[in-house]
């Protein structure tokens, strides 16, 4: 095949959601013409789209050296891709060398929000943004984080995001982008019906944008692939050799569903003498996930062994070697029992909200293709009964994943965070409380929040929505919130 032909057919696989595939056929390329900056940068988009960030910045790195420097579109991925890798001061150096520059400004103030968000400086993010609404005051991303963050925000300039909202295409991402903080914007300031159509909208759009259709039958499915996947996870963690013990390092898992304020939680736990956040970091998922959700799966007796060396030599490589290391990945829920084959001797900790709350945050948050349920109050409220359900059954089992209630811990923080602390098997500090002492970024919705002093959980806020939810979903909620009482 031609360059040329290599790229139309790599086009072709990615439109059609086949990153891998495209990694494949761009490699070919890249065997005789190692250092061609076009297949490089469609190799680092397409390792990206795939969820293989190390790849994708392998490609990255090559492509600057082969351009003999950065050019203002590279810096723009860098500048992402570092932040995804957590890689804060490379993330910065590319954004700083953009806005000097003055080149892809609309691009990379989104993405330096996001970093000085996550490292608690708000107002200088704030700044940054306002600097570009300045210059961009039509840009919808721009918007989207003016109406996020609400500092300033006129009557002019609400009903600019709002008139943008409607005008822009439903395709893409755009729209969706405006339309999800303009909802909780409207839920911010009491506005709940508005609020609550904006949601629906943007979920209508979100779920039609991953081609979902959610009714009974596949609500049931999705929930029936979970259980399924979590059997299959117990099943081979009791067949497959564990892997060898790791002496030099302990893992501690938060698998709380999303928007159960594991962010917090996390970040507490990371600000203890010798711990490390991972973030949510997922690497184990596209392996476990894909031996458990194949029913005939023979994986080697040494899978686990071969895992283990793979994901310790991925954490070396992102600088993640404190004793002891942090994840709050969710998905890991269902895959636990083979993460602890892999890593022997890690904590679990299934961190709980009051259900309704969860629902909720959920459906009002614009969630990656990875969570297709956050678009439906049915398929969310399927999910977590997904999750009761795994949970108990690796309890009944002897696997042990130690419950732990947020809404609890808001109300006596002291109390329950060395609770926490001892399921997690580390040595209570009680100054981690104080937000100041939390210098670890938060890669997550939850960044500002988790910043601000700890005050408990409102115990009815949930029911500003609950003229709007239909009687059956209001009846599975209340019996989810009396199962987990």
């Amino acid at each position: 095949m031609t360059t040329a032909e290599i790229i139309q057919t790599a086009i072709a696989s990615l439109s059609n959601g086949r990153a891998r595939e495209a990694m494949t056929v761009l490699d070919r390329g890249l065997k005789t013409a190692p250092n061609d900056p076009v297949l490089l940068q469609m190799k680092a988009g397409a390792a990206w789209q795939a969820g293989d960030l190390y790849a994708a910045d392998d490609s990255l790195r090559a492509l600057v050296k082969a351009n003999g420097g950065d050019t203002s579109a590279t810096d723009l991925m860098i500048a992402q891709l570092a932040l995804d890798l957590l890689e804060f001061d490379r993330s910065r150096a590319a954004i700083d060398r953009l806005l000097v520059s003055n080149e892809q400004v609309a691009g990379v103030i989104p993405v330096a929000v996001r970093l000085l968000v996550w490292q608690g400086e708000r107002e200088q993010a704030l700044d940054i943004l306002g600097q570009g609404l300045a210059a961009q005051p039509g840009e919808p991303h721009l918007l989207a984080l003016a109406v996020t963050h609400d500092r300033d925000m006129t009557a002019a300039r609400l009903a600019q995001a709002e008139a943008l909202a409607q005008s822009l295409p439903a395709q893409g991402n755009a729209k969706t982008g405006l339309l999800y903080p303009l909802a909780r914007y409207h839920d911010r300031k009491g506005d709940y019906k508005t609020a609550w159509d904006l949601m629906q909208q943007a979920n209508q759009l979100s779920a039609a944008r991953m081609d979902l259709r959610f009714d009974e039958f596949s609500r049931e499915g999705l929930k029936a692939g979970l259980i399924d996947r979590a059997a299959r996870a117990l099943s081979f963690a009791g067949t497959l050799a564990a892997a060898p013990a790791e002496p030099d390092q302990r893992h501690i898992y938060l698998v709380g569903a999303p928007r159960t304020g594991s962010s917090l939680l996390q970040s507490i736990l990371a600000a203890h003498d010798g711990v490390q956040s991972a973030g949510e970091r997922g690497a184990l998922l596209p392996y476990l996930n894909g031996l458990c959700d194949q029913s005939d799966a023979t994986p080697p007796p040494d899978f686990l062994s071969q895992i283990q060396a793979a994901d310790l030599s991925g954490l070396a490589r992102g600088g993640l070697t404190a004793p002891v290391l942090i994840d709050k990945t969710t998905h890991n829920l269902f895959i636990a029992p083979l993460i602890a084959a892999i890593h022997p001797g890690a904590r679990f900790v299934n961190v709980t909200r009051r259900p309704q709350d969860v629902v909720l945050s959920m459906l009002f948050h614009d969630f990656p293709p990875a969570f297709p349920e956050a678009c439906d109050l049915g398929a969310i409220i399927a999910v977590l009964e997904a999750r009761d359900e795994v949970a108990s059954q690796f309890s009944a089992a002897g696997f042990d994943i130690a419950p732990f209630s947020f809404d609890d811990f808001t109300a006596a923080p002291e109390t329950q965070g060395a609770a926490l602390a001892k399921a997690a098997g580390i040595n209570w500090q009680a100054e981690t409380l104080d937000p100041s002492n939390r210098v670890a970024a938060v890669p997550t919705f939850s960044a500002g929040q988790v910043r601000q002093p700890i005050t408990p959980t409102l115990a009815n806020k949930w029911q500003r929505f609950e003229a709007f939810i239909p009687a059956s979903d209001r009846d599975a909620l209340h019996k989810l919130a009396a199962n987990s009482e």
